[in-house]
């Protein structure tokens, strides 16, 4: 059957499998007019009027009979496509006789029903009209802009605000208030300038006892008003507001006028950090939010120093969201893993798929694309057994795909569900990740779908790459960003009174944590920490908190309080049992996210000892606990302790760290290499660096494998590398430069490995057929057909049917770069027999492409179209669509 799906866009699908789109954009429109008034024929003289109305007659009545074609091309894969379209010479007309199901006339007929029973019990009305409403999946034909399609879209977007309307009345009818809220904030949502729906939500919240929600749904919608309209909200809007202000007061009022004593404390183990302040960069984070959530989605960085709160509001938006009916994706970049190629996608991928996940993107999404991103997420593959095979082309097409691919996913994810994806720490992020977000940035602005991006200035401006891909994503995602400043004195003192639980305020105290402080958050809790841990600021039987000096204290200037965040993380590190210090010690070396086992096999600890040990940490604050990891409270303290290992000791813990590895998690390849190239096991860092470039090369994150390549190389002396392995290195470096377009570099490499080929005819030939690629880029053509010669030689003599197939076919480009197009062709087409004989389709296609033009130029036009048609079933067959363009 087909289903036709006109909400969101269009899109054509065979049952579960998609149909490829019809080709022309007037075609689409066209198909989409017809299917949307089947009930009478249209004549071909109108249709030509309104879709082509300023071209001639004829040529329009031309266009509309080549849009058809269009359109059963794209309908021939079922039984009987000319079926759906009846045409005659003088009218057309959709057959709605045929086998179909369109989401439009189920939204409307839904609709109707549940406006036939609602004088009935209510559930199954209710039932129908939340059916309807999912059906919406965006606006009518999104993106198309012809007359006749933006009045039916208003009139049906009506339609779906009502539907919302009359889901928030039935609701409240059977005291289903939770749910009246998601649909009523939907509605204000999705029509922002309609007051009456920001009521709704306000007096609901109220109801359901979250009036301080209820006050934030007001300056939403004064906000949505005064941007749009330059107006005030209604007076009954206003009423509604003083009226919950009020009982607001009034309830505070009949409270305890400071901090409950039985606060937690953030000196004790599993303690919370309080958020404090950040009203408006809240608010900004939260406005975007509720954009996203009304299809306006985007990108908002937010910048800090360490130690500012970044996280800390992120996990504050993560509650906001997840309340509002988002689905939370977190992806973090970590100091130790930004050799790790997409590592933060992964992470935040890893988080938002499941089997049910899985099958639901298998409806929205091709195959194609879900086989690529099972690279970067295996369980894809396991969950959804029967994608099609991975299809090889060049690395530049793959990166492309792979792009693209997970794009792809991230765009249906946001289909499923509104989407809010944290990428918290991305100064430590890959380059392969930070381009994913740049390319996917101007597609969320029609999108229920945000990204949060946050990152350490001092650090992302370190790393140049990094720092112009953020820019990029600045310039890209709506140039919204978020700088957060140090907290004030009063919001510092919150923080130390919420942080201690404090009945009453301590104001000088608290004035001389922020006069050495400087509202930083974390430098203002780790000094708290560190007085507990000296015991300068302890409790009483009753809880109550004192310091030795209070009472006879002027100002609390005899408190000894360290100049430096470092300084304080130091003298705390310096009070650990020395047990204590060598968990730590192993924990800063292992990173972020370790288990009990590696590390107990990586200090060499027992197990009773090492229990006491992390169980010491995690009540000085210095490690919390996960559900299935440990980390730090804060990666300022694991720098610290790191800096403050002497160097043997460091190296020992990193041969250690990769020891216990290398037994237990032997896929961290990155880490091993990272682990091993610290303790200086250069034949196991060698090893592993080039095994996590050819994993970064496989997934197509260039940069992260050249990184990598770059350090094996580095270290093939220190491991004896035999020169085999060497160049094998050297070829692999190089194609990674070939690809980044880094062509002095590459002649370097090739000249290296010219050296290192020696006698070894194979080795030889390749390095000749990689300096003709080299020389045919840079314009040196004579070079380019000298150097393709003699790779040719030396690939005859080797017997390498590929290799000489490759010389061919550079020996072919260069000559035709030259103009020499006769003498060309033998080449191009020895070339590309060898290719079709190997069964090696992309070689093919490249091959006959470049044979097809070279045989336009000489004017054979009939041989050229030959050439190019096979071509063109090459790259068909490989799924390759820039190459089908070209």
């Amino acid at each position: 059957m087909l289903h036709v799906y006109l909400f969101g866009g269009l899109h054509l699908r065979r049952g579960k499998d998609p149909l490829p789109p019809i080709r022309s954009r007037a075609a689409r429109s066209l198909f989409a007019y017809l299917i949307t008034y089947p009930d009478r024929p249209h004549t071909r003289d109108f249709l030509a009027g309104l879709f082509w109305p300023e071209t001639s007659e004829a040529l329009a009545r031309r266009r509309l009979s080549q849009a058809l074609w269009q359109i059963r091309q794209a309908l021939k894969s079922l039984l009987n496509p000319q079926s759906c379209i009846l045409t005659d010479a003088e009218a057309v007309q959709f057959n709605h006789q045929a086998s179909y199901w369109l989401d439009v006339e189920a939204f409307e007929g839904k609709l109707r029903e549940a406006g036939e029973i609602e004088s009935h019990p209510p559930g199954h009305a209710l039932s129908l009209v939340k059916e309807a409403v999912a059906l919406y999946t965006g606006d009518f034909l999104a993106g198309y802009y012809d007359d006749w399609a933006v009045i039916e879209r208003e009139r049906l977007r009506e339609l779906y605000l009502e539907a919302l309307n009359r889901l928030v009345l039935l609701c409240k009818a059977q005291g289903l208030y939770e749910e009246a809220l998601t649909h009523a904030s939907q509605l204000a949502r999705d029509d922002p300038l309609r007051e009456e729906a920001h009521r709704e939500v306000m007096r609901l919240c109220f109801l359901l006892g979250r009036p301080n929600e209820a006050l934030q749904q007001y300056e939403l919608c004064r906000d949505s008003l005064a941007d749009e309209l330059g107006a005030e909200p209604s007076p009954a809007t206003m009423a509604l507001y003083r009226e919950i202000s009020t009982r607001i007061e009034q309830e505070a009022a009949q409270r305890a006028p400071m901090f409950a004593a039985s606060s937690p404390s953030l000196v004790r183990e599993g303690s919370a950090v309080p958020f404090v302040g950040r009203r408006e960069e809240r608010a900004i984070l939260v406005r975007a939010m509720e954009r996203a959530l009304s299809g306006r989605g985007g990108i908002v960085l937010v910048e800090g120093e360490p130690g500012i709160g970044k996280t800390r509001l992120l996990q504050e938006i993560s509650e906001d969201a997840a309340w509002r009916g988002l689905q939370v994706l977190w992806g973090r970049g970590r100091e130790l893993e930004e050799s790790t190629p997409y590592g933060a996608l992964r992470e935040a991928l890893g988080g938002g798929l499941s089997p049910l996940r899985a099958a639901q993107l298998a409806e929205l999404v091709g195959g194609i694309w879900l086989r690529e991103v099972s690279q970067l997420v295996p369980q894809l593959a396991e969950w959804l057994p029967d994608l099609p095979p991975r299809i090889s082309l060049t690395p530049e097409k793959e990166l492309r795909r792979l792009l693209e691919a997970i794009i792809q996913v991230l765009l249906a994810l946001e289909q499923v569900r509104p989407h809010l994806l944290i990428f918290d720490d991305l100064q430590w992020a890959d380059e392969g990740t930070l381009e994913v977000l740049v390319h996917l940035a101007p597609r969320l602005l029609a999108r229920r779908m945000l990204i949060i991006v946050s990152f350490r200035s001092t650090e992302a401006r370190a790393r140049p790459a990094v720092w112009d891909k953020l820019r990029a994503l600045d310039q890209a995602g709506g140039r919204e960003r978020v700088l957060l400043t140090r907290l004030s004195a009063a919001e510092t003192a919150e923080l130390v009174q919420r942080g201690l639980g404090l009945v009453s305020q301590a104001p000088d105290f608290e004035a001389r944590l922020y006069q050495e402080s400087g509202g930083n958050p974390l430098f203002v809790l780790e000094t708290l920490r560190a007085l507990y841990d000296e015991g300068l600021l302890y409790q009483d039987e009753t809880g109550a908190w004192s310091a030795p000096w209070s009472g006879t204290t002027t100002g609390y200037a005899e408190l000894p309080l360290a100049p430096t965040l470092q300084r304080i993380i130091v003298d705390r590190l310096a009070r650990l049992s020395p047990a204590a210090r060598a968990a730590l010690d192993a924990a800063a070396v292992l990173g972020d996210d370790f288990d009990f086992a590696l590390l107990l096999r990586t200090s060499g600890a027992e197990s009773a000892a090492m229990l006491r040990a992390t169980e010491d940490l995690l009540r000085r604050g210095l490690l919390v606990e996960k559900a299935a990891a440990y980390q730090f409270s804060h990666d300022k303290i694991r720098q610290v302790a790191c800096a403050e290992m002497a160097p043997p000791d460091r190296q020992r813990l990193h041969r250690r760290a990769g020891e216990a590895l290398e037994a237990m998690r032997p896929e961290q390849v990155e880490a091993l290499a990272h682990h091993f190239t610290q303790g200086q096991v250069w034949d196991k860092a060698v090893q592993y660096h080039r095994r996590a470039g050819e994993r970064a090369a496989a997934v197509h994150a260039y940069p992260t494998a050249l990184y990598h390549y770059e350090w094996a190389i580095a270290l093939a002396d220190e491991a004896h590398l035999p020169s085999t392995q060497r160049f094998e290195l050297l070829s692999a470096h190089e194609m990674v430069l070939h690809i980044l377009g880094r062509r002095e570099e590459q002649a370097a490499d090739l000249e290296a490995m010219s050296r290192l080929a020696q006698n070894n005819i194979a080795y030889l030939a390749e390095v000749c057929r990689r300096q003709a690629r080299l020389l045919y880029l840079t314009g040196e053509l004579g070079e380019a057909e000298a150097a393709a010669r003699e790779a040719l030689e030396m690939a005859q003599r080797s017997g390498e049917e590929i290799v000489t197939a490759a010389a061919l076919r550079s020996l072919g480009d260069a000559l035709r770069g030259q103009g020499e197009f006769v003498e060309a062709i033998p080449h191009l087409e020895a070339a590309a027999e060898i290719y079709r004989q190997q069964a090696d389709r992309e070689g093919e296609a490249d091959t006959r492409a470049s044979l097809g033009n070279t045989l336009r130029r000489l004017g054979r036009y009939e041989a050229a179209r030959a050439q190019l048609e096979k071509a063109l079933d090459c790259y068909m067959e490989l799924g390759d669509l820039p190459g089908q363009a070209k």
